[in-house]
């Protein structure tokens, strides 16, 4: 567990870069099969980018995510807090430690929105519901008292599904929530062949078939044929 976690955080920002490394790979293959239909459809002089850091109001200059809500509100995510950017300014969210109802740690991993337009935050240190009409924060942690709580506080990928249901991975498996009744249950099976616990999740993915896609920091790739039933198979 110590190697683990030490691993998690001392290699923070290489899985930034990383992250950002794969993405700009896959903008480049994209823009090659891209090209000839923007040579004659896109006039480049038309485009325009804007670079925003500190010095406009974002809290760090290494973003670790960034987001789109149903409203347009960009929501960026750092090591030093959470931002919204409406077009014009940024709004910081960080943790305050005489508020219970602020961002529970400022290290943020993932984003998502539910169907109510609440944002999910994901964290190192539990994950957050901004309840968009009181602007607070509401935060739920790992249990081992709770049988329908998370199975860590280091939550690293939070993904939707086709029902609204939230998949959340963290440092030691995969949680499924329910929004609305903001209840955990984890991914796990009848066999020790099956259970997904004490492995670590950098990667979350459902098809449209409802299959889920699991990658680990270290124990290959689980396909999960049916999350529910548990049916599953290793793809290493």
């Amino acid at each position: 567990m110590f190697l683990t976690e030490y691993n998690y955080t001392a290699s923070w920002t290489t899985k930034i870069f990383m992250r950002n490394f794969i993405a700009l790979i896959s903008i480049l293959f994209s823009l090659s099969s891209f090209s000839s239909w923007a040579n004659t459809n896109i006039d480049a002089s038309s485009l325009s980018f804007s670079h925003f850091s500190n010095n406009d109001g974002l809290s760090l200059n290494l973003a670790s995510v960034v987001f789109r809500d149903h409203l347009g509100y960009l929501w960026i995510g750092t090591s030093a807090g959470l931002n919204r950017y409406d077009g014009y300014s940024f709004k910081v969210y960080s943790n305050q430690i005489d508020d219970s109802q602020s961002l529970s740690e400022n290290i943020i991993n993932d984003i998502n929105e539910d169907e109510e337009g609440n944002l999910w935050i994901a964290t190192d240190n539990g994950l957050n519901k901004f309840i968009r009409k009181t602007g607070k924060f509401k935060r739920f942690y790992a249990n081992e008292n709770k049988t329908n709580s998370l199975n860590s506080n280091k939550i690293t990928r939070l993904i939707k599904d086709g029902n609204g249901s939230f998949w959340v991975g963290t440092i030691n498996g995969v949680n499924h929530l329910s929004p609305v009744d903001e209840s955990f249950s984890q991914l796990s099976g009848e066999e020790e062949t099956n259970v997904i616990r004490d492995q670590h999740v950098t990667a979350l993915h459902q098809n449209s078939d409802g299959s889920l896609w699991v990658g680990t920091f270290t124990n290959g790739l689980r396909h999960y044929l049916a999350p529910h039933n548990t049916q599953s198979e290793v793809i290493t």
